[in-house]
């Protein structure tokens, strides 16, 4: 008979069965209950495992960005600023202080100059019982206002260089107001560096002998605060016809650490009682402060000017020279010019005359042109500097060198045009000539025949191409130039040997076409000396086929490449997401088991 369930077996198992279920089915449906059971509860294990993995991994990363952002700063509210201590009752308290009428901020820094005028001003909500005002350290002044407000000034006495002024509001709150006040009482210095040196506090000596007039003052300058001006004096006191004085002046503004100011010294001249440049350098720096520096330059110059030619030109069929000249002088050129030979007083010509020590030049360089007749006999030329120091430069030219011919020979053109015939190609020209020709000589010197060019008539400049007859060769083609002063001057070439342009059988110009053969295969057959190798249909049939398969192998491994390069780039991933699952398991396990 059908085996009856109880209530409590019905509760035990969660289901009311039928009555007609047999002990066979009642099994069945107990062991699919409880695999569905268990089905849900790893299901149920593996979502609660899938959601604390997942709230550990936003807790972590909620830890890490706290780690690594910026921490939580909590205002402690308690916190007293270093410069003001609260007592009890606290009191607002406003501190003023300037310097100098400007207002200075708590903790600021200023550079004043000699004994600033301190000004406080307090304002409080409670009385002040005392304000005291103490400079590095040291009470210098206490008042006791018994007020709410307070307002004073007073001088500091101040030593140069830099001090701690603090000002101290005492009532109910102690507010403290510092700043730094560098009193700057000492004018700019300079360390010169041109013409002389000095060094720290160094000045420089009353006099100094240099020997240039066109000098470099410069210098390197030191102050607390900057300096604003530098102003150079120069005054040159000299005897010429009287006392006579010349001044200049040269301001720098705002010249930074360095000045630099180009001088024009006057010398001590000759045959004067005076010769005295006087410089007075002062600076100013941004506190009004001032210092002068007073010295004297002197120029000794002993040397004399240099009078250099650096290019003679012939001009006007040579008729007159021109002269390229260079004159120097270490103080300045006062005179240059020329004059006839010794001895003679005619002729003189002054080319450049500058008594004006500021508009002397020290290098002069002109170009004069001088007849030829006058350089022939010979001129001297002479320089006075400044100081009295004189130069001469004589000179004169060779009327024959003046006068003479440059002969070329055009050696390329020069040849055999047969096998009795010579063609003389060249020039002839600078000087004065009047008689030209061409001589062709054998070796022994027998004349074989001459060519004149030019006869009687003077010229500067003549061009030939002359045929010359010619027994045989070697020979000996010579041109014989005669100048206006009767020398007479030979340039000769020998032509030893024909020309082989003129003498060579010209080949005949006969076009040649150039055939590009492409490289032919090399067949896999053996080849036979004296045959041509060819390929059978069979073994082009055989070629073809391993063509094939090398494209196909080719193919077929660039597809396996790519496959490799595909798992390669996906396997770290793969990784991963394994990684991933394992530890996803393993908690589901716990889960559960737990």
């Amino acid at each position: 008979m059908p085996q009856r369930i109880s209530s409590t077996d019905e509760l035990k198992h969660g289901f009311i069965f039928p009555s007609r279920l047999s002990v066979v089915d009642v099994a069945d449906a107990d062991s699919s209950l409880n695999g569905e059971n268990n089905c849900r509860r790893q299901i149920t294990g593996i979502l609660s495992g899938i959601t604390l993995t997942t709230i550990l991994l936003c807790f972590a990363l909620s830890c890490m960005g706290s780690a690594g952002g910026t921490p939580m700063l909590v205002e402690n509210n308690s916190t007293i600023s270093n410069d003001t201590t609260q007592s009890a009752i606290p009191s607002n308290t406003d501190v003023t202080v300037t310097v100098n009428g400007g207002v200075l901020q708590n903790g600021s820094r200023i550079t004043t100059g000699e004994d600033p005028r301190l000004g406080i001003s307090i304002r409080s909500t409670t009385a002040l019982e005392s304000v005291l005002v103490r400079i590095d350290g040291r009470t210098q002044r206490t008042y006791s206002p018994n007020d709410t407000k307070f307002s004073t000034t007073t001088t500091l006495n101040l030593r140069d260089g830099g001090h701690r002024v603090s000002v101290i509001a005492v009532g109910n709150t102690t507010t403290v107001h510092s700043t730094t006040i560098v009193e700057d009482a000492i004018a700019p210095r300079i360390n010169f560096e041109e013409p002389f040196v000095t060094t720290g506090l160094q000045p420089p000596e009353q006099n100094y002998t240099l020997n240039t007039s066109n000098i470099t003052l410069s210098g390197e300058l030191t102050d607390r605060s900057s300096v604003q001006r530098v102003v150079i004096k120069h005054r040159y006191e000299y005897t010429f016809n009287g006392e006579q004085t010349e001044r200049s002046r040269y301001v720098i503004d705002d010249p930074g650490k360095s000045f630099t100011q180009q001088l024009t010294l006057g010398p001590n001249r000759k045959n004067q009682t005076n010769g005295t440049n006087y410089v007075t350098v002062e600076t100013t720096d941004a506190k009004d402060n001032h210092r002068k520096y007073t010295f004297v330059l002197n120029i000794s110059d002993q040397e004399s000017p240099d009078i250099e030619i650096l290019k003679t030109t012939p001009l006007h069929k040579q008729s007159a020279v021109a002269l390229k000249i260079q004159v120097t002088d270490n103080v300045g050129i006062s005179l240059f010019g020329r004059q006839l030979g010794s001895g003679n007083t005619t002729g003189l010509h002054s080319y450049y005359s500058e008594n004006n020590i500021y508009k002397q030049q020290r290098k002069y360089t002109t170009t004069v042109e001088i007849p030829a007749s006058l350089a022939r006999n010979g001129i001297s030329l002479w320089a006075t500097d400044l100081v009295g120091n004189n130069a001469t430069l004589n000179y004169s030219i060779s009327y024959a060198d003046f006068v003479s011919p440059n002969i070329v020979i055009d050696t390329q053109a020069t040849q055999r045009l047969g096998d009795q015939t010579a063609r003389v190609v060249g020039t002839i020209d600078q000087g004065q000539f009047s008689n030209a020709e061409i001589e062709a000589r054998l070796d022994d010197g027998t004349l074989s025949d001459i060519a004149i060019l030019q006869a009687d008539e003077t010229t500067s400049r003549l061009e030939f191409n002359e045929s010359l007859y010619v027994d045989s060769y070697p020979v000996t083609v010579q041109v014989r130039v005669q100048d206006v002063a009767g020398t007479e001057h030979i340039q000769r070439y020998q032509i030893t040997r024909p020309d082989p342009q003129q003498t060579s059988q010209p080949t005949p110009n006969v076009p040649t076409e150039t055939v590009m053969t492409p490289p032919q295969s090399r067949p896999t057959t053996t080849e036979k000396k004296g045959s041509t190798p060819t390929l059978t249909p069979t073994q082009q049939q055989r070629t073809t086929q391993v063509s094939t398969r090398t494209a196909t192998a080719t193919q077929n491994l660039s597809i396996f490449e790519s496959l490799i390069s595909y798992f390669v780039s996906i396997l770290p991933y793969t990784l991963g997401s394994a990684f991933c699952t394992v530890v996803l398991y393993v908690i589901a396990r716990r889960t559960l088991a737990n």
